[in-house]
């Protein structure tokens, strides 16, 4: 507990839309950082002519999160350039 034995104040939930961009689909998943929960949502194709970003800008704008994770080749990068060891590694 902090000093004076009064509790934490709760850190309030984000909305976390993770890609992991691979050579042929994209996955996705949102979750909330603050209850450790995730789910899947549908892969959309990645592979030539390259991304569907208008499938993409409407996730973000229905889910409207806070924090966006890109993964790609085992290695996630947080928007603020934190790396996290989060996703496969590549046999």
């Amino acid at each position: 507990m902090p000093e004076g034995g009064a509790p934490r104040p709760a850190r309030a939930s984000r909305t976390v839309l993770a890609f992991d961009f691979g050579r042929r689909r994209i996955g996705i998943a949102v979750g909330e950082d603050g209850v450790g929960t995730a789910g899947a949502l549908p892969a959309l194709r990645g592979d030539l002519p390259g991304p569907d970003w208008h499938a993409i800008t409407a996730l973000i704008e229905r889910w409207q999160p806070q924090v966006l994770t890109l993964c790609r080749t085992g290695l996630a990068r947080w928007l603020d350039t934190r790396r996290r060891r989060t996703c496969a590694q590549p046999p």
